[in-house]
């Protein structure tokens, strides 16, 4: 799954924050391990591909889920945001 985080969290943050949450997410097998890569960063984010496996098939939209959730509450312990989408004005241009 790939998850693009706001430049404004250092590439290596990201990269923690990211292992951290796919470490907890309980349905993810620890062997073999997941990984998280760094596979664009621009002036506006930071894109990762996150690898991960799980013990049955019919579990990965579960863990998909779960994980996207995980990600949603580190990033929100540690103040940093998710990318906004690209070709959208940002919310303090909106009026």
């Amino acid at each position: 799954m790939t998850v693009q985080l706001d430049a404004k969290a250092s590439p290596s943050t990201g990269c923690e924050i990211l292992e951290n949450a796919t470490l907890n997410c309980r349905l993810i097998v620890r062997a073999p391990a997941p990984t998280v890569t760094i596979k664009s960063n621009t002036a506006t984010y930071t894109e990762f591909d996150i690898t991960f496996f799980v013990e049955e098939l019919t579990s990965s939209a579960k863990a998909r889920n779960q994980l996207f959730d995980l990600i949603f509450r580190h990033l929100a312990a540690a103040d940093i945001e998710l990318a906004l989408p690209q070709n959208e004005p940002s919310p303090s241009n909106q009026r």
